[in-house]
């Protein structure tokens, strides 16, 4: 007796559910385990464009376009539905706002003008900087003038928080 080829095993059906929640690999057409992209506004602005003057294009044709159009990996499916829903809120950001790629504010912007100030004059009178030197400098000016913390709570200083400084 030949087995049913019209017929899915449980196994089948979780093997398939199991691969849906795996990213497409535009380049070689196979499945790979997720990877986080972030995009700039502009590229988004650059696949709502290219959905628009393509609209019938699947999810892996989108995709294949981001890595070989943007030279970037591809984002997951729900990534790029968001992108698109996103569309208008795109089209009318301004050009300077395209190169981002969060929208995310500072959450100190007195105190890190004033950690930059001190940076730029340090920089100018060739003093060496360092991770020790910008918290020492921002410690002194939260307790000098708390105002600068916009009634939050003290920073942490985290490496990332530093390291925009340095750059």
């Amino acid at each position: 007796m030949q087995p049913n080829r019209n017929s899915y095993s449980s196994r089948d059906v979780t093997m398939s559910v199991s691969l849906s929640r795996k990213v497409f690999n535009a380049t070689n057409d196979k499945t790979i385990k997720k990877k986080r992209v972030r995009l700039t506004n502009e590229q988004k602005l650059k696949i709502c464009q290219y959905h628009q003057a393509n609209p019938n294009l699947k999810y892996e044709d989108l995709a294949k376009y981001v890595t070989e159009e943007l030279k970037q990996d591809a984002p997951g499916e729900s990534t790029i539905y968001k992108i698109l829903g996103q569309h208008e809120e795109l089209a009318v950001t301004p050009s300077e706002s395209l190169k981002k790629s969060s929208s995310k504010e500072a959450k100190y912007p007195e105190l890190e003008a004033k950690l930059l100030e001190f940076i730029l004059d340090m920089e100018k009178d060739n003093i060496p900087i360092n991770y020790l030197s910008i918290i020492s400098r921002a410690e002194t000016l939260t307790l000098q003038q708390p105002e600068l913390l916009n009634g939050h709570p003290k920073p942490q200083y985290s490496n990332g928080w530093i390291q925009r400084f340095t750059k």
